[in-house]
């Protein structure tokens, strides 16, 4: 009898035990399409992590109903996921975006749309080079970079001398990925001197470069491409 008592109290103890615990991880078991409708900006963010490994049409298209969400960060996050899907219509999803009165949001479409590889909107991107706004400009030549728009050379190297250094940073990076990352001697932070002479090595080296545009181009997509099935393997086996 003793026995029993002791084992019926042991099973009591585990049930409560397992209780507390289910009760204390029951947000994260929600599924994603419940955490897009939660009240708390963070849970929402955490349906747009879960739908967006979905990757299903359904869950791009779930998560594009928060890409005008009143936190700035869940529309962001919502406006990245939907420009890294293969949903057929996201380039136009991103473009609506840009027209958000919140810079963050539109510097992520700026982003987003280099994501996609919309070709068509480069002169766009050019433009907001010169937005008044440096989150604005930066996600600009991020674009222009990651859709290695050669065209926009010029307009990337005069962003070299933009007075914001996030948006010198992402000029650079856009230019070294223009010139196959190929190492020009360029510092955002460096002292304006030292960057005005990187600047005009620069500005010598373009003519060939664009010359070798369509080789460049081919060449840094070949090498994308190769990074890019290793990191999807190594996803597979883990």
């Amino acid at each position: 009898m003793q026995n029993n008592r002791r084992m019926w109290l042991a099973c009591g103890v585990g049930i409560l035990a397992l209780a507390g615990l289910v009760y204390a991880i029951w947000p994260s078991g929600q599924s994603g399409y419940g955490l897009l409708k939660s009240s708390d900006p963070n849970k929402r963010i955490q349906g747009i992590v879960k739908l967006c490994t979905d990757g299903s049409e359904k869950a791009i298209r779930a998560i594009a109903t928060l890409m005008t969400d009143p936190e700035v960060e869940v529309a962001c996050r919502a406006v990245h996921a939907v420009s890294i899907s293969t949903l057929k219509e996201r380039g136009n999803l991103v473009r609506q975006a840009m027209t958000d009165q919140r810079p963050a949001v539109r510097a992520a479409a700026l982003a987003g749309l280099g994501a996609c590889g919309e070709k068509t909107d480069e002169q766009a991107l050019v433009e907001s080079l010169s937005s008044p706004d440096p989150s604005v400009r930066a996600g600009a030549a991020q674009a222009l970079g990651h859709l290695l728009a050669y065209d926009s050379l010029p307009a990337l190297v005069t962003a070299l001398d933009d007075p914001d250094q996030g948006v010198r940073e992402q000029a650079g990076s856009a230019v070294l990925q223009l010139f196959s990352n190929r190492d020009v001697g360029y510092r955002a932070d460096d002292p304006p001197e030292i960057r005005a002479q990187a600047v005009q090595r620069i500005r010598e080296w373009m003519p060939s470069m664009q010359e070798a545009k369509p080789a460049l181009r081919s060449r840094v997509r070949r090498s994308r491409d190769r990074k890019s099935t290793r990191l999807n393997s190594s996803h597979t086996i883990q």
